[in-house]
C-alpha cells in the first residue's frame, strides 16, 4: 500500500474489481473500473457518505460521458 502511495500518489486502492479484471484479461475482454469515493474510513465515514454521495454520482457520470465516446471510437 505504501508503494502505491509513493509511486502513484494514490489516495485509495480498488480491490473489488480485481477478479473481474483478471477474468476479462484471461478472455481478452476490455475492462475498466470507474469508481467514486464517497467516504473515508475514519470516524466521520457515516456522515461523509451522506454528504458526498450526490457529488460522487455527478463526477462519475461526467467521467462516463467523456469515456464512453472515446471507448466507442476504439
Amino acid at each position: 500500500m505504501r508503494w502505491l502511495q509513493r509511486e502513484f500518489s494514490a489516495l485509495a486502492t480498488e480491490m473489488e474489481g480485481a477478479a473481474v479484471g483478471y477474468t476479462c484479461g484471461l478472455s481478452n475482454v476490455p475492462f475498466v473500473v470507474i469508481r467514486g469515493i464517497s467516504n473515508g474510513a475514519g470516524e466521520t465515514a457515516h456522515t461523509d457518505f451522506k454528504d458526498n454521495l450526490h457529488k460522487v454520482c455527478q463526477n462519475s457520470y461526467r467521467i462516463l460521458e467523456e469515456f464512453v465516446p472515446l471507448y466507442s471510437a476504439l
